[in-house]
């Protein structure tokens, strides 16, 4: 299971600080490194093996980054609605040759 990323913000906001910046986990009271660095490997070490709840948090990132949806959107969807707008925005970009949720993310934070 992956940190609640219980801080303060939008869903959006706290999506993109979890990714670019850091993971705030409340009820562990942990700080953790971005999320765009947590390769396979390092998501091991940290115990988090549910991919499913991985992919949904980089669906998330990818709705916030993908440039589909305004901020006053994004401010009103929660993290629901952001994994389905994402998975969306994700199967439209590429709709074909998919490189996987994680290297599309790193790709929209390099850009």
């Amino acid at each position: 299971k992956l940190p609640a990323l219980l801080d303060p913000g939008s869903a959006a906001e706290r999506v993109v600080e979890a990714f670019e910046d850091k993971v705030i986990d409340l009820p562990t009271q942990k700080i953790y490194h971005p999320m765009r660095f947590w390769t396979d490997d390092v998501r091991k070490k940290f115990g988090y093996k549910d991919s499913s709840n991985w992919n949904a948090r980089l669906a998330c990132y990818f709705a916030v980054k993908c440039g589909a949806f305004s901020v006053a959107e994004l401010n009103t969807m929660g993290t629901r609605k952001m994994i389905a707008e994402g998975r969306k925005e994700y199967n439209n970009k590429y709709p074909t040759d998919k490189p996987g949720y994680y290297a599309a993310c790193l790709d929209l934070c390099r850009n």
